[in-house]
Order: C-alpha cells, then sequence, then structure tokens
C-alpha cells in the first residue's frame, strides 16, 4: 500500500469515527432533552393530598348546628306554652332592628313602635344582650318551649344572623329549662324579611 491509499484509509476511519461520535451524541442529546415528569407529579400529588388533608380537618371546625323543620301533620303534635296556645316564637333581624312576635302577636318597643330592638345596620352588643334578656324573660315564662324561627333580611351581614342565633340559643343543655342558661336552642331558618 502506498502512502497515498494508507491516507485515504485513515480519513475513511476517521469520518467513520466521526459520523459515529455524531450519531451517538445526538442519540444522547436527544435523550437528555425529554423532560422527565415522574418527580414532577410526584410533588403535584403531594400537594393535593396535603391540601384535601388540611381542608377536611379544618370544615367540622366551621359547622353551625341548626335543627331543620320537621313535618307534622295537621292536628297532631305542637308545642305549646302553659296558656294553652302555641308559642310560635319569632324573631326577624332587620337593618333597622329585631322583631319579636309570637303566638300572641308583634312584640313592640316601650313607646309602642316596631322593631321592637331598634338599632342602626348591625346590632351592637348591647342590642345582643337586650334581645338576650328578652328571650330569657320569654322563656321563664314558657320553661317547655325550645324551638324559635329566626328571619333574616337579605341586607343583613351574615356575622349578625349567627350573633343573633347564638343571643337567642345561650348555654345549649340537654334539658333546656331556661334556669340552666339555655333559651331556645332549637332554630328554625325561614324565608328573608322585605
Amino acid at each position: 500500500m502506498d502512502r497515498e491509499n494508507l491516507t485515504r484509509v485513515n480519513r475513511a476511519r476517521v469520518r467513520a469515527r466521526l459520523r459515529r461520535a455524531i450519531a451517538a451524541a445526538d442519540d444522547e442529546a436527544h435523550e437528555g432533552g425529554e423532560l422527565n415528569l415522574v418527580p414532577y407529579l410526584d410533588i403535584l400529588v403531594n400537594t393535593i393530598i396535603f391540601l384535601l388533608a388540611t381542608t377536611v380537618s379544618v370544615i367540622p371546625l366551621a359547622n353551625v348546628r341548626a335543627d331543620a323543620p320537621r313535618y307534622v301533620p295537621p292536628g297532631s303534635e305542637r308545642t305549646t306554652s302553659p296558656g294553652g296556645g302555641a308559642l310560635s316564637l319569632t324573631v326577624a333581624v332587620t337593618r333597622r332592628g329585631f322583631i319579636v312576635a309570637g303566638a300572641g302577636g308583634v312584640l313592640r318597643d316601650r313607646a309602642g313602635n316596631l322593631p321592637t330592638i331598634p338599632f342602626v345596620d348591625t346590632p351592637k352588643p348591647d342590642d345582643l344582650l337586650a334581645l338576650a334578656k328578652m328571650a330569657q324573660e320569654i322563656k321563664r315564662r314558657h320553661p317547655g318551649e325550645r324551638r324559635v324561627h329566626l328571619l333574616a333580611d337579605g341586607q343583613v351581614p351574615y356575622r349578625s344572623v349567627v350573633r343573633t342565633m347564638d343571643a337567642l340559643r345561650g348555654k345549649s343543655t340537654a334539658r333546656c329549662t331556661g334556669s340552666d342558661g339555655c333559651r331556645f336552642d332549637r332554630v328554625v331558618f325561614g324565608a328573608g324579611v322585605r
């Protein structure tokens, strides 16, 4: 073999090695260029499980106990007051005040006007205390009554409705006689006031 042929063969070998090296680098580039989604999916699944676990543990703390009305056929069981008639205590929360009513009619303020306990926009602590005292007096007259119908105007803030319900309920006990701090622990929600 002469020198010229040897150089040609060496060049061919070098070119072949270069092509193989380029092809191998190309294959590595394709393999390395793919996005590995497994770690990202692990993080995503763990985050979702964490969020669900924390949400489930918080939900029971936000419950408000309220008894839904049950269907009673006409002429059957009714809660009666000592006077013989059903009390049907109803408290309406409006932006002007609390309106308290029962089977005997609507209670008025000392001047004979409505609302029974006036306030402006939202009840203040003194207004809620006055409602609690009024509920305690009604409970003293009707110790067997446990139910109150609560109505709220759509413009009244939700926290005012909850505070009203708390003032009417008092301290919830098993017997709810009134002397134990319990007033009307069975709250039934009604349609809003206009």
